[in-house]
């Protein structure tokens, strides 16, 4: 349960330009207290069919015991075989090689099986 608190929440269909700055330099000075992003590195892993031809990859970086997956994707002839999974797996077996703590080791949790959406499968993060 949300503790209680006397703030006003406020919910926008656009991002508004003073508060992304606060949010953008808070959310900047935070990291720089947590991790050494100065030491950035990208980390990425590719599915290949066997005549090297990329059917799928993931792409993202590392610092520190930090890892950020930004891209996934699978050709959608290759879809709903595993591929995506296996990519993620991949991932995080590269960054828990440099020392980041994955998902799991926060206490994140992927719940569900995945529900269509008319843009792809999603799937839900239990923190």
């Amino acid at each position: 349960m949300a503790a209680q608190h006397p703030l006003a929440f406020s919910l926008h269909d656009d991002v508004p330009r003073e508060e992304a700055r606060l949010i953008d330099e808070g959310l900047g000075a935070s990291n720089d207290a947590a991790a050494p992003l100065h030491e950035v590195r990208p980390l990425s892993c590719f599915a290949r069919l066997p005549t090297g031809v990329a059917v799928g990859g993931a792409v993202g970086r590392t610092w520190g015991a930090c890892c950020e997956l930004q891209q996934l994707w699978v050709a959608p002839e290759h879809r709903r075989m595993g591929i995506g999974a296996a990519l993620v797996t991949e991932f995080e077996r590269g960054a828990d090689a440099r020392g980041c703590r994955t998902f799991e080791h926060c206490g994140v949790r992927a719940f569900g099986a995945g529900t269509e959406t008319p843009i792809g499968r999603m799937f839900g993060v239990n923190v």
